[in-house]
């Protein structure tokens, strides 16, 4: 999508012309607060926008998106023209949605392979039973491309079409597996589709979790890990952590409203997502430094939205390590004491 200009979407888009206030950086109204000062600023070479007053932020497809109250291939249709309601253009869409199924099954496969306990005991360690493993989709993916090679020989797939789903790399004129050696967290959109997968190393590799690159179907800013399962909880509201393996063992735990942000700060694409299925949160981060200014950018993108929310203090452990140790009653108890901002605050400074 490089090719698309955001400044000149931004100005047929709001009919508008934004002002050069630097080598790179312009400055305008923005469209989505309705500010009567100029707010928003556009960096001309990295493609993205931000504005100062209501925190709206991102990169040209975001824009799109919330301009125009649409999803992902919304925005596409609409910056690609043509070329996005094609027959082919949505059969290559189709391809790369049934790679990622294909990729998820043979790491789900490769977990249970004898050769390959190394990856199945990394789960039980974590205290995860075969039916989580199942209803997540978890798999191992060992050293060397063998994702490539089935994909390529067995699918028949092209080399291209792997390259452009975010499944292999290329160096020096030769491809790659892009997970080796971690175990494998498919990553599936709120309607169920496999968009892409996070992976986390068994050795020592760096760094520790790495996710599909940006692809035609996947962006992690515009979507959440567990949407797709919380949105049928008849549990209240949905639970905001941070990682993984806090969602995955929360739903174990019986609190399948669970939900985290792919490893960044909360988006407010996420945010417009959130707000489609509930209107009450529970935040749930770290309570390391990292973790503290997430959940304050979290709180205020979730406070412009009017949606209610609660703080679960966990005694400086993530979800995971609390479940593990005190188990799903302890956390019950936590969630039904679940306080407010301005208690969370005086407890941040105990």
């Amino acid at each position: 999508m490089n090719e698309i200009n955001l400044l000149k979407t931004f100005i047929k888009e709001t009919n508008s012309s934004p002002v050069k206030v630097g080598e790179d950086l312009y400055k305008g109204y923005c469209p989505f607060c309705m500010d009567n000062v100029p707010s928003i600023f556009i960096s001309k070479k990295f493609q993205e926008y931000s504005c100062i007053s209501c925190g709206a932020s991102g990169n040209i497809m975001n824009f799109i998106m919330k301009k125009d109250d649409t999803d992902f291939l919304g925005a596409v249709k609409k910056l690609t023209g043509k070329q996005a309601s094609s027959e082919k253009y949505n059969n290559n869409l189709k391809v790369y949605y049934q790679m990622n199924i294909d990729a998820a099954e043979y790491w789900y496969n490769n977990l249970y392979n004898e050769k390959n306990n190394k990856g199945k005991e990394y789960w039980y360690k974590r205290g995860l039973t075969d039916n989580t493993i199942k209803k997540f989709g978890l798999g191992y993916a060992g050293h060397g491309s063998q994702l490539l090679f089935f994909l390529k020989n067995e699918k028949n797939y092209q080399v291209s079409q792997i390259l452009n789903n975010g499944l292999v790399i290329k160096r020096e004129k030769k491809y790659y597996d892009f997970f080796y050696n971690r175990i494998i967290i498919p990553i599936l959109d709120m309607n169920g589709k496999v968009i892409g997968f996070g992976g986390r190393a068994l050795g020592d590799e760096k760094p520790k979790y790495i996710n599909t690159k940006e692809t035609y179907i996947f962006d992690k800013r515009l979507n959440l890990f567990g949407l797709n399962l919380a949105k049928n909880s008849r549990r209240d509201g949905l639970i905001l952590c941070e990682g993984y393996l806090d969602v995955i063992s929360l739903h174990q735990a019986g609190f399948d409203n669970a939900v985290a942000s792919l490893g960044t700060a909360l988006t407010e694409e996420q945010v417009y997502l959130i707000s489609r299925i509930t209107n009450h949160v529970y935040i749930c981060y770290d309570s390391d430094d990292a973790g503290v200014k997430a959940t304050e950018k979290a709180y205020r993108l979730l406070k412009n939205q009017k949606i209610k929310i609660k703080f679960i203090i966990l005694d400086k452990k993530d979800p995971d390590e609390f479940i593990k140790i005190y188990g799903s009653d302890a956390f019950e108890d936590k969630l039904r004491r679940a306080c407010y901002y301005e208690e969370y605050i005086k407890n941040l400074e105990r």
